[in-house]
């Protein structure tokens, strides 16, 4: 019975492993069929990131248009495409981690705070009014003798000054003698008296007293000690009373007068913190608090003077010298703050952009409150829980209220192996391909303006360039880190005769400076006859100009133009009473 189950066995098992494959068979072909078709219909469906919004501009991304076609430079316009998000908010923007670490995005939370306002102002040293001495003469007379020869000579107590004739002062000293003479204590009083009212010092008195002669001079001497601030006489001058001769002032003490603006004066108050330092004093910080504030503003500024007074006894602080100033006002518990770089200054309002998770920003206005040196108070616009873009937030913005080019920054991310650049032939060999070429920095790379060799792809017609050439290069990095000529971009002759710079007018904001690179990052209006939406973007500070820039954060109207793909601005219109200083 054995040996007859056996092949029955083996038929049995052949059989069910025929079944059980044709079952998995069947299985595997309803499955992948499946998912092939599905692959097959969703490849035909076309999505929304599959159609471009618009076309830009290579080298000015404010240049859109609603179709391909060229730039103003004879370039392609590159498509830039939609997220395939269907229901994503207005104003919102999604990126990948790749691209936030590329725009070096940093984040940080509204927090509750204590913030102390400040206020720049500046401040001018004086000498102090309550250690300044007036000398005077008490009788009419001739200057016989000066010994101070310069205003800012130094002097000390009991110092002679001068010596003055007086022929009164000689007849009170010869009534004094004859009342010496006649030993009458009651003339003799009655005479010292009256050298003492008109300021002869006690030694004089003596010396007439001991010697019983008049002295035709009288030597005065300074009542403190100091610096001459006022000299008013020369040696034989007439004097009278009432005539300033010297003003001393103690350099001990001096005065910090501080300019207050009325719109900075709320919240300044006697015992308000200052911290100051000087040009001239390198590395060296000062504070003090302020002690009396003027019940009058300056009759030509109209700003208001607060006093600060400070220990000289080392002699460090010159009067007449200004002081930049800080003025810390009474601080305020704030409960929503962020820090101030994350502030996005417009003409007409004030935005910063909130990181909503999972790669989303969005930008919102704000209303500002009170500040310091680091921090700012939101007043409206943010809740507690809310998170901030501080690095970045320029471009976020930009794209968030639709008016730059960010979406392509996903999309066309592999683009940054090539960018396009000015540049000038030096030589040309057509056998091997190899162009030598003056090229403008290239920013994207960190490369300077250089001459190099550059190897040229195939396809691309080389027939006419020469030497002395001027053109538009696109270089590509290849994988093998070779960087290769990939297209270029001829003015003809005529373009390039006549061609000029265009430019236009328009108002807007400086948000940050660069003052090494002159570079200035601007919210600028909209450009009508270009039919350009507003933008922030980066503009080249003309090196004429860059003393006059306006204040960050201040409205103004300038005029700039494009040289080679390059934003210059070459006037501020309304900036001449703006000007501020960059150390």
């Amino acid at each position: 019975m054995a040996s007859e189950a056996k092949p029955f066995n083996t038929r049995l098992s052949i059989m069910s492993a025929l079944c059980a494959g044709i079952v998995i068979g069947v299985a595997s072909f309803y499955f992948w069929g499946a998912k092939l078709s599905a692959f097959s219909n969703q490849s035909e469906i076309p999505t929304k990131s599959d159609e471009p919004l618009y076309w830009v501009a290579p080298m000015d991304p404010n240049y859109r248009r609603d179709k391909p076609g060229k730039s103003p430079m004879g370039m392609d316009l590159i498509p830039v495409y939609q997220e395939s998000e269907q229901d994503k908010d207005v104003g919102v923007v999604t990126i990948s981690s790749t691209v936030s670490n590329n725009i070096a995005v940093k984040t940080a939370p509204v927090e509750k705070r204590t913030i102390s306002p400040t206020i720049d102002v500046i401040g001018t040293l004086k000498y102090s009014d309550d250690d300044v001495v007036h000398v005077h003469p008490r009788i009419a007379g001739w200057v016989e003798r000066l010994y101070i020869k310069a205003k800012g000579d130094r002097v000390q107590k009991g110092q002679v000054l001068y010596e003055l004739y007086s022929p009164e002062l000689v007849n009170i000293q010869e009534e004094y003698l004859l009342s010496l003479q006649g030993n009458d204590s009651a003339l003799i009083k009655a005479s010292e008296r009256k050298l003492r009212a008109f300021n002869v010092p006690e030694t004089s008195i003596a010396d007439i007293r001991r010697t019983r002669q008049v002295k035709q001079t009288i030597a005065f001497s300074s009542p403190q000690s100091g610096v001459v601030e006022n000299l008013n006489i020369r040696e034989g001058y007439f004097v009278e009373l009432g005539k300033t001769l010297f003003s001393i002032a103690d350099l001990s003490k001096v005065w910090l007068e501080l300019e207050i603006l009325p719109q900075q004066a709320d919240g300044v108050a006697i015992g308000s913190e200052v911290q100051f330092n000087f040009d001239y004093i390198a590395n060296e910080k000062f504070h003090g608090v302020i002690d009396y504030i003027y019940p009058s503003a300056d009759s030509k500024s109209r700003a208001l003077i607060a006093r600060v007074r400070l220990d000289n006894t080392e002699r460090k602080l010159k009067a007449n010298m200004f002081a930049n100033a800080k003025i810390v006002k009474q601080a305020v518990n704030a409960d929503i703050t962020v820090p101030l770089s994350a502030v996005i200054r417009l003409a007409d309002s004030n935005r910063v952009v909130v990181a909503l998770g999972n790669g989303e920003f969005k930008s919102v206005n704000v209303d500002l409150g009170i500040s310091d040196s680091n921090y700012v108070e939101i007043r409206n616009g943010l809740d507690q829980q809310d998170s901030v873009v501080v690095t970045g937030q320029f471009l976020l913005d930009s794209e968030s209220s639709k008016t730059s080019d960010f979406l392509r920054y996903s999309k066309l991310q592999s683009q940054a192996e090539s960018v396009w650049v000015a540049a000038t032939i030096k030589a040309v060999d057509h056998k091997t391909r190899v162009v030598n070429a003056r090229h403008d920095p290239i920013e994207e790379w960190d490369w300077p303006e250089m001459v190099m060799d550059f190897n040229v792809v195939d396809d691309l017609d080389i027939s006419l360039l020469n030497a002395g050439t001027s053109l538009h290069l696109e270089i590509t990095k290849q994988a093998s880190g070779d960087y290769v000529i990939s297209n270029i971009h001829i003015m003809d002759n005529h373009e390039m005769a006549d061609a000029k710079p265009s430019s236009a007018t328009v108002t807007g904001v400086i948000n940050q400076y660069d003052v090494d690179t002159g570079i200035a990052n601007i919210s600028r209006g909209p450009i009508e006859k270009w039919q350009r939406e507003a933008a922030t973007m980066d503009f080249l500070i003309h090196e004429n100009i860059r003393n006059q820039i306006p204040e960050i954060g201040q409205a103004f109207t300038f005029t700039f133009e494009i040289h080679d793909g390059e934003f210059v601005v070459v006037a501020f219109e309304q900036a001449a009473n703006q000007q501020h200083m960059h150390h």
